[in-house]
């Protein structure tokens, strides 16, 4: 009877060995997007956060749509008075697609934030993105000085980010 309790013990704790070995795996984790050079501070986050929020184009739009709050703020010396900015989501339909890549298909929309940002000052936008299932991105594409010249994206500077998925549900 002691041998076989003790050989049961003995099995039940090489299969727990045995399935605690390491797995071959085709994981890829994939950094979010990377600003180069950016001039100002792009910050995002999904449905929520604090701040004053100017909703675009009237709120929101009616059927299935996400939100992300857009803060763009100013540390240079000049004074922004317009901003380019592309939400790129995920839509709706099943797909499959290697790690790290982005399908034709991505929904992209483009807002338009006009608006004075004074130097150190920040400037908080509530957008919404129709017939998404997820946000992927946010990117500033250019942005206008009060004295006249703009600036544009470039391989060499450019301003992209992924929203914080931190949701907030309450303002308590």
């Amino acid at each position: 009877m002691r041998s076989s309790s003790l050989l049961s013990i003995l099995l039940l704790a090489g299969c727990y060995v045995f399935a605690q070995a390491p797995q071959s795996s085709n994981i890829v984790l994939k950094a979010g997007p990377q600003s180069v050079a950016c001039p100002v501070e792009l910050s995002a986050q999904l449905n929520g956060g604090n701040g004053q929020v100017l909703k675009a184009q009237k709120g929101h739009p009616g059927g299935a749509a996400q939100s992300v709050l857009v803060v763009l703020r100013n540390p240079t010396a000049r004074t922004i008075v317009r901003a380019e900015i592309l939400v790129h989501g995920m839509p709706f339909e099943r797909r499959l697609l290697p790690a790290g890549s982005r399908s034709a298909d991505d929904v992209v929309q483009p807002f338009h934030l006009q608006r004075k940002i004074e130097s150190g000052d920040s400037a908080t936008s509530e957008i919404w993105i129709n017939e998404v299932s997820g946000i992927s991105d946010v990117e500033l594409t250019s942005f206008v000085y009060s004295d006249g010249p703009a600036w544009h994206a470039s391989a060499k500077s450019n301003c992209r980010v992924a929203p914080d998925r931190m949701m907030l549900i309450s303002s308590r």
